[in-house]
């Protein structure tokens, strides 16, 4: 189990730091547009909501990937809601795999300890 946990976390770790360099790589504001209220929104669930949960998960690995996971569920509701269609490739989802990892080591020692 404690390989699947380091996994998760540098996994959490990779995932941050991608998502931190595609965030200040490309910046918030595209040809001086700052993005609009309803992008606002679609922001916090990706890149905010899957980061805040998968670094919760270094501590609280059910917590941190409930908010994880949730937030990139969000995240492609938000999409098909604004935009009508998912979000193209597994990127999002590859991105949260650390957050499923943290899920499914807190079930499995819930199940042990219960």
């Amino acid at each position: 189990m404690n390989i699947l946990r380091w996994i998760a976390r540098l996994g959490s770790l990779l995932s941050v730091a991608f998502v931190l360099l595609f965030l200040f790589g490309e910046g918030l504001v595209v040809n001086g547009v700052w993005p609009t209220a309803t992008e606002w929104v679609g922001l916090l669930f990706f890149p905010l909501g899957l980061a805040i949960g998968l670094l919760i998960g270094w501590r609280n690995e059910l917590g941190g990937g409930l908010i994880a996971a949730g937030s990139i569920a969000a995240f492609y509701v938000w999409n098909f809601a604004v935009r009508g269609s998912l979000p193209a490739g597994p990127y999002f989802l590859v991105l949260a795999l650390p957050a499923l990892i943290y899920i499914g080591l807190a079930w499995r020692e819930s199940a042990v300890a219960g």
